[in-house]
């Protein structure tokens, strides 16, 4: 709000009185510029002077530009608007011809002001010059916008990006989980895919496959096979897909997963591979895949040394593949039992050296030996169970893997799914071989316990320690007693 105050001359006695005029006709012209798959034009004249009179005006339009909107009559490039006494604003819309510039210019003239906003579609590249931009954007999309004062200019240069060339569908992830049987094979392929168009992807699937069924977002879709390929349908957008069908081979002394072609690059690709129970694995490996190890053959190496070094001490009457068989059938079942057997052997040892022992610490010594004994004779009762009823432990691991589960990991693969192998054996083969152990050891038993019998008892079994009983003597009276004791109290 304004007020004016005339500023007075006191000597000058008379005074004026200012009136209130009609202020001129005044608008604002806002062009929103729409640069996508059509180009547009949206224009609004809103009046900022004072109702009660009738404006006219002739609004000059954009280079290309074609008014489409009814009752918008264009003379010379010009639109001639007029708005009526009570009327507030006018609009409408017009087509723009694309081209790489665009010239905004602000007429220079005292009836309007202009406000230019450009509103542009990802697929063009906008660079302007001229004023500097006032506002430049709109929650999270960009949208430059001037505020020109007359006579002001602001060139738009448009250009489109060249495509580059690539592909409209990406497997994000791939799990293949193989069930091998007898004769059979059941296999699950579950994908999570992203496609920026709708069609078909076909895949194909190994050798003597058949499929069972297909799955979109969870429910069963009538896809058939043709041969060995299998078309799925895709949708724009994320997606999951999961296909289930029997290959006609079986366990196998190596067996290896499926040859399952994507047709697309891949990542995240994983293998697994469920063993059935009467397996046994002993190697695994993969194409340059992350998954698990057998650790059982660098505990075996181990185990080599550990027998030669035990055998080398002389301390016991074994040999070094006597050491190496009690080591190999313990540590199937669990290493502390082989543990506890060793420490038992060299116990007996030390106690058939140790002849100057007396006294508690004799006695001490041979309960601890029969203690260690029954540990040891536990600990080989232990493997020989868990080997004839039980199953190896291999060590297995690596990515989750365990002894019936294998589990391999890429990141990134190619159209052909990586392949992971494993080779193992029957387990009655292991059953066998721990049966001829638990025989061997049987007769070994026989032998050292003679020999442990005789560390045990030279040269005595045990000491027997008189027991002796000290009488407490009676505490003195403090006072002396006054009376001699009588015949009687003596």
């Amino acid at each position: 709000q304004l007020q004016f105050k005339r500023i007075l001359d006191p000597q000058d006695g008379v005074t004026e009185i200012l009136e209130t005029g009609v202020l001129p006709s005044f608008v604002r012209v806002e062009r929103n510029i729409l640069l996508g798959l059509v180009w547009k034009v949206q224009t609004t004249v809103t009046r900022l002077s004072p109702l009660g009179s009738g404006v006219m005006l002739d609004i000059p339009l954009l280079p290309g530009e074609s008014v489409t909107t009814d009752g918008v009559l264009v003379v010379d490039g010009a639109a001639k608007v007029s708005l009526r006494g009570q009327q507030r604003n006018v609009r409408w819309e017009s087509f723009l011809q694309p081209t790489e510039q665009i010239i905004l210019q602000h007429k220079d003239t005292e009836q309007w002001t202009e406000v230019w906003t450009v509103d542009v579609s990802p697929i063009f590249h906008l660079e302007y010059e001229g004023i500097p931009v006032i506002h430049h954007k709109s929650g999270e999309r960009w949208f430059p916008t001037w505020h020109p004062w007359p006579g002001e200019t602001v060139q738009l240069d448009i250009t489109r990006p060249v495509a580059v060339q690539g592909q409209t569908l990406t497997i994000e992830k791939s799990h293949l989980l193989l069930r091998p049987g007898q004769k059979t094979t059941a296999a699950t392929l579950s994908l999570s895919l992203a496609s920026s168009q709708g069609g078909q992807h076909t895949i194909t699937l190994p050798t003597h496959a058949t499929l069972q069924e297909v799955k979109v977002a969870g429910k069963v879709q009538p896809v058939r096979q043709v041969d060995r390929q299998v078309s799925l349908p895709i949708t724009p957008g994320l997606q999951y897909i999961e296909l289930s069908w029997i290959e006609a081979r079986g366990m196998s002394t190596k067996y290896e997963s499926s040859a399952v072609d994507l047709r697309a690059p891949s990542v995240n690709a994983s293998v697994d591979i469920e063993l059935p129970r009467n397996r046994w694995p002993l190697f695994v490996g993969g194409d340059y895949l992350m998954g698990p190890a057998v650790l059982f053959w660098s505990v075996l190496f181990v185990l080599v040394l550990i027998a030669f070094g035990l055998s080398r001490l002389g301390r016991t009457p074994l040999k070094f593949y006597q050491w190496f068989l009690l080591a190999i059938g313990l540590c199937m079942s669990q290493l502390f039992a082989g543990a506890v057997v060793v420490l038992w052997l060299l116990a007996l040892d030390l106690r058939g050296k140790e002849q100057e022992c007396e006294g508690r610490k004799f006695q001490v010594m041979q309960v601890a030996l029969v203690v260690l004994t029954v540990a040891a004779f536990g600990s080989i009762i232990l493997a020989i169970s868990q080997g004839l009823l039980g199953h190896p432990d291999m060590n297995i691991s690596g990515n989750g893997s365990s002894s019936s589960l294998l589990r391999w990991y890429h990141d990134v693969s190619g159209e052909l799914l990586p392949r992971a192998w494993v080779i193992s054996i029957p387990m009655f083969v292991y059953r066998i071989a721990m049966l001829a152990w638990a025989l061997w050891i049987s007769f070994w038993l026989v032998g050292i316990i003679k020999w442990g019998w005789q560390q045990f008892v030279t040269p005595r079994m045990w000491v027997h320690m008189p027991v002796t009983f000290k009488l407490a003597k009676p505490p003195l009276s403090k006072k002396k007693e006054t009376n001699p004791p009588s015949a009687v109290d003596k």
